[in-house]
C-alpha cells in the first residue's frame, strides 16, 4: 500500500520500496518479525523521516540492525472492542469438555503450532476432558501446513481431542469462537504485534504466549503466562535473522 497526501507518504508493503518521495515526508512501515532486518535495508532507511513499528521487540530489531533510534515510533496494534469483548455470546460447540484451549493462526514455522501440539500431547495424553480448538487462517488451502500437523497429531496413540476449523470467519464469528474457549495459546517463534492475542484478551481469555517477543508489551504477569524463551540465530551468514525461540 502506498498512501499519499500533500504532507506525508506512508508505505507499508510486503516488498519495501525505499526511494524517497520527491516531496513531503516519508514514513516506512513493514511487519518484520524475524529479529534483525536485512542489512541492505539500513542505508536506504537513513532517508526515511520516520519508521513506524508495532512493538518494542520490532523497534529493537531495527536498532540492533543499525537504524537511527530517533526515527523509530511505536504505534501499537488496536482491537475493536465493540466486536471483541466479554459480552459476546459464545458459539455452541458440541461435545462436553471441562476446558478448551484455542489457537488462531496457520502452520507457518513462525506461529509455533508444532510446539503447541507437542506440548499439548505431552501434557494431556490420554485425557478426555480437554480440547484444543485450532482455527486455521489459511482458509481453503489444500496443502494447509496446520492441517498436515493436525493429521500427524491425530495418528498418535492417546492423542487428546482436537477440533480443527478451516472456514472464513467474520470478526464477530471469531469473537464468538474465542468466547467458547477458556484459554488462548500462541507459542510463536516470531511475530510483529500479536493481534490475535489482543483480540482474545479483549474477550476475557487468559493467554499463554512466548516471553521475550512482541506480546511482552501488553501481556503482564497477571494477565497471562509467558513461556521462557531464548534467542537463536537461523541461517549461516551475516544477514541471518535473530528470533524468539522456545526455551
Amino acid at each position: 500500500m502506498d498512501t499519499e497526501d500533500h504532507a506525508i507518504h506512508i508505505r507499508n508493503q510486503d516488498v519495501p520500496h525505499f526511494s524517497k518521495p520527491s516531496q513531503g515526508r516519508w514514513v516506512h512501515m513493514h511487519d518484520w518479525t524475524l529479529g534483525r532486518i536485512p542489512q541492505d535495508w539500513v542505508p536506504s532507511l537513513t532517508h526515511a523521516d520516520e519508521i513506524w513499528v508495532t512493538s518494542e521487540s520490532q523497534r529493537r530489531a531495527y536498532v540492533d540492525s543499525g537504524v537511527d533510534p530517533s526515527k523509530l515510533v511505536i504505534i501499537p496494534a488496536g482491537v475493536d472492542t465493540s466486536i471483541f469483548h466479554t459480552g459476546v455470546t459464545p458459539v455452541e460447540l458440541d461435545g462436553r469438555k471441562a476446558y478448551r484451549f484455542i489457537f488462531v493462526g496457520d502452520g507457518n514455522w513462525q506461529r509455533g503450532a508444532d510446539l503447541l501440539l507437542s506440548a499439548y500431547y505431552q501434557t494431556f495424553k490420554g485425557k478426555s476432558n480437554v480440547e484444543l480448538v485450532l482455527v486455521d487462517t489459511e482458509v481453503g488451502h489444500e496443502r494447509s501446513g496446520l492441517r498436515g500437523l493436525v493429521d500427524q497429531f491425530k495418528s498418535k496413540m492417546g492423542a487428546p481431542a482436537i477440533r480443527y476449523v478451516n472456514q472464513t470467519f467474520t470478526d464477530h464469528e471469531l469473537a464468538a469462537f474465542l468466547r467458547a474457549c477458556q484459554c488462548f495459546v500462541y507459542p510463536y517463534r516470531a511475530d510483529a504485534m500479536g493481534l490475535r492475542v489482543l483480540q482474545a484478551m479483549a474477550c476475557g481469555l487468559p493467554v499463554i504466549v512466548t516471553g521475550g517477543g512482541a506480546t511482552d508489551d501488553f501481556v503482564a504477569d497477571d494477565l497471562g503466562f509467558r513461556v521462557p524463551s531464548t534467542r537463536k540465530w537461523v541461517g549461516n551468514n551475516l544477514n541471518s535473522q535473530k528470533l524468539v525461540g522456545r526455551g
